[in-house]
């Protein structure tokens, strides 16, 4: 018998010489991704975090579910009665994604940090600190949401928006109260070069702003704590765009950057002082996503952009009740808490 007819098989058909040389070049495949396989681990570098879970008052949050991810990989446990829990795996990107969820909170969908740096196959800083802030599931309330992309209605002038109407101020619109107090100027030099400048200003000494950075990308259920600071608000604010130097008297005004959707803020207006000086009353809120102004080459007006939340019930409440919106024209204010 003809050894290339007697053997014979699912891996090979033909003389026996052959069939040594198929398997071993099926042989030394596997084992050449075996190595490059093992080889490519040894290479990847290594990731040490501890993550630390706090409530809005900053105290820990134990038995929170955190998921720690990485590129193809990822690490899963609970926090320790301190609110810690560290995670130790091997990356190949600087990046680590973080989900957080506890009964009684909102969850953390998403929030992203970045290594920039690594030595000896290890991403610094060496067992990095992530804090996160798990927000409080507490007792939403009605409130004045609109999502305000506006054409202001002049420019070179004092004009006043209503946040409870959401309107600008008569003449311009139905409003009756000026919380918000807007002056713009657009500046064109011919060539398709456009500059500009928005003013903010309060009609009360006590109202104004507080800036809180949150990355826009990071998923958070309630962006920012529900209850608003009682004290630090600031009354004058100010966005450029271009580098127009015929500006305003912007003494004493805080420079914010244009488009910047990692800003968001709290916001009091219509506060009231007692005799003694003491604030007893006043309306809060909070602005997700910054305040732009827009400007165009072919349009000689501007645009004001912001999505404001109003509790008109007093108290420094901002978590929003998604079912029940008081403003009549909303705009695309979207249904985040």
């Amino acid at each position: 018998m003809r050894a290339d007819i007697a053997v014979h098989g699912p891996l090979f058909v033909g003389s026996i010489p052959t069939a040594f040389i198929c398997i071993s070049r099926r042989v030394g495949y596997v084992l050449l991704v075996t190595f490059c396989s093992w080889l490519l681990a040894g290479c990847v570098s290594r990731v040490n975090v501890t993550v630390k879970v706090v409530d809005d008052d900053n105290r820990p949050v134990p038995d929170a579910k955190v998921v720690v991810m990485g590129y193809n990989t990822q690490a899963e446990g609970k926090t320790d009665k301190d609110g810690f829990f560290p995670a130790r795996l091997r990356n190949i990107t600087g990046q680590l994604d973080f989900v957080v969820r506890k009964e009684g909170f909102y969850t953390i969908g998403w929030h992203s940090y970045y290594f920039t740096v690594q030595t000896n196959g290890q991403w610094q800083p060496w067992n990095a600190t992530v804090n996160l802030q798990l927000r409080k599931r507490g007792k939403p309330v009605p409130m004045v949401v609109k999502q305000v992309h506006e054409q202001i209605p002049a420019l070179e002038t004092p004009v006043g928006y209503d946040l409870l109407n959401a309107d600008w101020v008569k003449p311009y619109g139905r409003g009756e109260t000026s919380d918000f107090v807007l002056e713009a100027k657009r500046r064109s030099d011919g060539s398709g070069n456009v500059n500009g400048w928005l003013q903010l200003r309060f009609s009360n000494p006590e109202d104004g702003l507080i800036p809180v950075r949150l990355p826009w990308r990071s998923d958070y259920g309630l962006q920012l704590p529900a209850i608003a600071p009682q004290s630090g608000y600031d009354g004058k604010w100010l966005w450029v765009v271009g580098n127009d130097e015929r500006l305003p008297n912007v003494v004493g005004f805080i420079p914010e950057t244009n488009m910047d959707q990692d800003a968001n803020y709290y916001f009091r207006v219509r506060t009231h002082r007692a005799g003694n000086g003491g604030i007893v009353g006043g309306m809060y809120g909070k602005i997700y996503r910054g305040i732009s102004l827009g400007l165009w080459n072919y349009r000689t007006n501007v645009t004001v952009n912001f999505l404001y939340y109003l509790n008109p019930d007093g108290t420094r409440n901002t978590e929003f009740d998604t079912r029940n919106n008081l403003c009549p024209n909303p705009g695309d204010a979207g249904g985040k808490p």
